[in-house]
């Protein structure tokens, strides 16, 4: 028969303080671990079984110092809540801690640009600036950041899906969005790569697993359902939209690259678009084939604008200088299948249209699909885009090795 596992878990930086609960035996009293940079590491009984309790006291514990001729005397440990060591030093009388307000705002600002100086894009810091309020709305501005626990990142995500933070419901996704700020901005906090010394001692949600979606709502779109889009743009915009949507339609990208496309990037010549790196996601600068289905579309469209004074393919109506943006040609499609009497699936609105460019392409080489399609990642391309569809299912189905 197999021997019972023993339980462990660890809380605090990975390189920085670190405590480690464990069982000696299975379900036998509880020990620590503690690990301190410069001191190396101590060891003691906490004379219980409690792991909520072991859990809940890991700030404590983390704070466990005493000298070699201590140890020998085998001093009890410490298990009641003590003040959290937010500061690399404690703070002196009348210095505040650190608070997650002034924590989320440094961070915004170092989070500005990448590590190779390129500025994050709008909708990036405009998505963390709202996911930042929803935190400071649940916790408080003025909360003491070494103060939250795990039993708070729980309470948080009850609360986020029951639509007690902003009055809506939400699922799984948004929830995850928010706590993957709170840990990013935490695991900043108790590195030191932004200065001599770290801002927190330890993260006191180091170890939390993100939540994930069981189910996750991945549509795409039927060549049916863009028939009729194309059919109904007459209605909401005859000229641009339709090109739009071709565009992202044979070429697959997002639409922060699509929209951002510079006349000067298409070379009909060479036959190639360019991407710019400055509307890239991952920031990097492509090249792609010309389609072939969608050359003539956009060769007429660039001829039949000529005359017109701005640099972009796809203008802002109210700047030239501009190029359209998101809210605007979300606002259209959203028009678009109200005209065309369909009912947007739920899930994503211009994403349907890259998941079916990806699983189209599904039998032809993985490396190649990725590089025309602006993936760094198969493995996103292969669990988020490249679905299952009912002709491939059939083709499964019916082989006979």
């Amino acid at each position: 028969m197999a021997k019972p596992k023993c339980w462990s878990e660890t809380v605090g930086a990975r390189r920085g303080a670190r405590v480690r609960i464990y069982e000696r035996t299975p379900g036998g009293l509880l020990h620590a671990s503690v690990w301190r940079p410069g001191e190396g590491e101590r060891r003691r009984s906490l004379g219980y079984r409690d792991k909520n309790r072991a859990r809940n006291e890991s700030a404590a514990l983390l704070l466990m110092r005493y000298t070699a001729t201590e140890a020998d005397r085998d001093p009890p440990i410490v298990t009641t809540p003590a003040p959290i060591a937010e500061n690399p030093a404690p703070p002196s009388a009348g210095q505040p801690a650190l608070t997650l307000s002034d924590l989320l705002r440094r961070y915004r600002k170092a989070a500005s640009a990448g590590d190779d100086g390129c500025l994050k894009t709008e909708g990036h810091l405009g998505d963390l600036d709202r996911r930042a309020r929803y935190l400071e709305r649940y916790f408080g501005s003025g909360r003491a950041v070494g103060t939250i626990t795990p039993d708070d990142w729980k309470a948080y995500a009850q609360k986020r899906r029951s639509g007690g933070i902003n009055g809506r419901k939400v699922g799984t996704r948004s929830i995850r969005g928010d706590l993957l700020l709170l840990t990013a901005v935490l695991r900043w906090a108790s590195s030191a790569n932004h200065g001599v010394t770290p801002l927190l001692t330890f993260n006191p949600l180091a170890g939390m697993t993100l939540p994930t979606e069981r189910d996750p709502r991945r549509p795409m779109l039927h060549d049916k359902t863009i028939e009729k889009l194309i059919v109904a743009c007459a209605e909401v915009d005859a000229d641009r939209l339709p090109v739009l949507i071709a565009v992202i339609q044979y070429t697959g990208r997002r639409l922060s690259s699509c929209l951002a496309l510079e006349r000067r990037d298409i070379d009909f010549e060479l036959d190639q678009i360019l991407w710019r790196a400055e509307a890239d996601k991952r920031r990097k600068t492509r090249v792609s084939p010309l389609p072939s289905p969608l050359r003539p579309t956009l060769q007429a469209y660039l001829e039949r604008h000529a005359d017109d004074e701005s640099q972009y393919v796809f203008p802002n109506p109210l700047d030239p200088e501009r190029h359209l943006d998101k809210d605007r040609a979300d606002g259209l499609l959203q028009s678009l299948y109200k005209a065309a009497n369909i009912e947007r699936p739920r899930g994503g609105l211009w994403h349907p249209f890259r998941r079916r460019w990806a699983t189209r392409r599904k039998k032809l080489p993985l490396s190649d699909v990725a590089q025309a399609g602006g993936w760094d990642d198969v493995r996103t391309l292969l669990t988020c885009y490249q679905l299952a569809d009912p002709e491939t299912l059939r083709e499964v189905a019916d082989f006979d090795a």
